[in-house]
């Protein structure tokens, strides 16, 4: 087992195999969802940009496409935390509708 400074890659792999089958049902009694939930978002799009530099540091290189992926995965769940858990509704996007019949 490989230790971290915040315990051992299992203790990280579990909470993540955790937020996958329970998800907001990991919220504390009394505790606004909403803003649990937002909470959560922001630090795992923090966790993919700092997997980045984890990667880089214990590889030892520099790899441009990890980098701009890690971006692209923290911009999109940044960018879902705030449309999907916003307190009013999102914009209409495209504008048209689908006709009847």
């Amino acid at each position: 087992m490989h230790t971290t400074g915040i315990g051992s890659m299992d203790e990280v792999v579990d909470y993540l195999l955790e937020l996958t089958e329970r998800g907001a049902g990991l919220c504390p009694a009394g505790v606004d969802r909403t803003q649990w939930s937002r909470d959560v978002l922001a630090e795992l799009a923090h966790a993919v940009e700092l997997l980045e530099g984890a990667v880089e540091r214990v590889s030892g290189r520099h790899n441009p496409v990890v980098a701009r992926n890690a971006h692209i995965l923290a911009t999109t769940i940044s960018a879902h935390r705030n449309v999907a858990l916003a307190r009013t509704p999102a914009p209409v996007v495209g504008g048209w509708t689908r006709r009847a019949g």
